[in-house]
């Protein structure tokens, strides 16, 4: 049995505020090179693949590489401990 130990999800409310550009703290997604990528304040960024919040990717992506288990963990990038619990709690 092959177990997935490092995996990420991306909540969808959070990406749709991201795309519409009202997430908290500056959270955006903005379109490059036919990708999407996520855009920080702080200045970091990534490619959103659609396996960190589409179920369906997961799965097939998990089939693709024999994978029967994969635990999931937000992207650490979305802690922020420096945000206001009640900003953070917009997107559940």
């Amino acid at each position: 049995m092959i177990i997935d130990t490092h995996s990420h999800y991306f909540p969808l409310g959070l990406i749709n505020e991201a795309r519409k550009g009202s997430a908290f703290d500056g959270l955006a997604i903005i379109q490059s090179g036919g990708k999407e990528l996520v855009c920080h304040q702080q200045g970091s960024g990534y490619v959103l693949a659609k396996e960190f919040y589409d179920l369906e990717a997961k799965l097939a992506g998990m089939d693709e590489l024999g994978i029967e288990i994969s635990i999931l963990s937000t992207a650490p990038t979305l802690f922020m401990y420096w945000t206001d619990s009640a900003d953070a709690n917009c997107f559940y």
